[in-house]
């Protein structure tokens, strides 16, 4: 039971934690859309870091992942043109990065 507990309450704290690194510009926070269905989902966000220095950091370039990293730039882009981004669901596939073009 206070295993339970202590789960419940570091998982808290840890979206606490993540809320204030979106507040603060440092990841960036990606929602779930079902592109099929055309609906909005509430879990499984993804987070973006908003400079590589900080990947380059804790892990070195000797394990980049340059896939990820494509990625990263290509989300950032988008959301600073104006985008709204969001990671899709289609056919219980995972699509990366889907967007809509906000007019203002």
């Amino acid at each position: 039971m206070h295993v339970i507990l202590i789960w419940k309450l570091i998982i808290k704290l840890l979206e606490i934690i993540l809320n204030i690194y979106v507040k603060n510009l440092l990841f960036y926070k990606i929602s779930r859309y079902y592109i099929k269905c055309k609906k909005y989902l509430n879990s499984d966000e993804k987070y973006y870091l908003s400079d590589h220095a900080f990947r380059y950091v804790r892990l070195g370039t000797k394990f980049l992942d340059y896939g990820r990293v494509y990625e990263n730039i290509v989300a950032i882009e988008l959301i600073r043109g104006g985008y709204k981004v969001y990671t899709g669901i289609l056919y219980n596939k995972e699509v990366d990065l889907y967007d809509i073009l906000l007019i203002e």
